[in-house]
């Protein structure tokens, strides 16, 4: 097993081995429900396709997979924490798909001569999407600006076709050669070690949420995606919790119902999040298909359910 997952599962295990009865995990009578509901479960491995603010103006693959890359780690580095104070105080509708939206925005705002050709776009084309990006993170009034804005620079500061972007992409990219056995961790190992906000999370949900992304679009991590965990973060709990995966304690349900916020690192959100990761893990097996999607279904589905959501501000999701 890959070294940075067995480490967020033997985390994940250790917490809820050792918290109290602020929550119960692997409710049999919810996975059953969950598992009926997924019925027969196809991969999502590339069928999102690129980008389509690529509008299919790429000939090059290998230029188009790293464009890819790219567009789901600028995507992934400010994918948090969308509310101020409440889950539905939003400005101006924040949220993901706002984010991408901005993304979008990025590209398409400057000449697509700056990244369809490759020599054009990392020789500075790169940088200017970036700026652009940035520049509509801080006008949207989003919360943690300063946050996010730190976290685009260091994607800035490793934009050259030798340096951390480039090398990421050039890890993701499969070969003709036989699939390293280690490849997930020689990726993650880029992702954390050039792009830190990436590192902070001990459940390293945003490193997870990008490989699936990536996957579900171009289909390129299909020797490992099966043992990536789920990215806990808000909905996903929220929706266990809905089907009766999990079940809260009074104590900390009325601090979920009652909007209360739960501080980042403290026992009841690692709890939250390592009950996410080892539920995900356990219907995953009983309904024999990868983490990535149980994710993928229980996202879907957030919308049909009004309950709320834990509330911690953190960068981390």
């Amino acid at each position: 097993m890959s070294k940075h997952v067995k480490q967020v599962i033997d985390l994940s295990q250790e917490i809820l081995d050792q918290s109290d009865t602020a929550l119960t995990y692997n409710c049999p009578e919810g996975v059953t429900e969950v598992v009926s509901e997924m019925g027969e479960v196809k991969s999502s491995s590339g069928t999102w396709g690129t980008p389509k603010v690529f509008m299919n103006a790429i000939e090059n693959e290998n230029h188009l997979h790293k464009l890819t890359i790219f567009y789901e780690l600028m995507a992934s580095a400010v994918n948090y924490c969308y509310w101020y104070g409440g889950g539905d105080i939003r400005p101006n509708g924040s949220g993901s798909t706002l984010m991408y939206k901005m993304l979008d925005n990025a590209f398409s705002s400057v000449s697509c001569t700056t990244w369809i050709y490759p020599d054009i776009f990392w020789e500075g084309g790169i940088l200017e999407i970036i700026d652009e990006f940035r520049n509509q993170i801080c006008l949207s009034h989003m919360p943690m600006i300063k946050e996010r804005v730190e976290h685009i620079e260091q994607i800035r500061e490793t934009h050259n076709q030798y340096s951390g972007i480039a090398w990421l992409a050039t890890q993701c990219l499969p070969t003709d050669e036989k699939p390293e056995s280690n490849r997930v961790d020689t990726i993650l190992n880029v992702l954390l070690a050039q792009f830190p906000s990436f590192a902070e999370d001990l459940f390293m949900k945003r490193a997870f949420l990008f490989l699936m992304q990536v996957n579900r679009r171009i289909g390129i991590f299909d020797d490992f995606i099966d043992i990536i965990p789920v990215p806990s973060d808000y909905q996903v709990p929220k929706m266990l919790e809905h089907f009766g995966c999990i079940r809260y304690g009074q104590k900390l349900g009325n601090k979920i119902r009652n909007g209360e916020l739960i501080p980042k690192g403290s026992i009841e959100e690692c709890t939250i999040r390592a009950a996410t990761i080892m539920t995900c893990r356990h219907i995953a097996k009983v309904a024999g298909c990868s983490m990535d999607a149980v994710d993928n279904f229980l996202w879907c589905k957030r919308k049909e359910c009004d309950s709320p959501f834990h509330l911690t501000v953190t960068t981390d999701y």
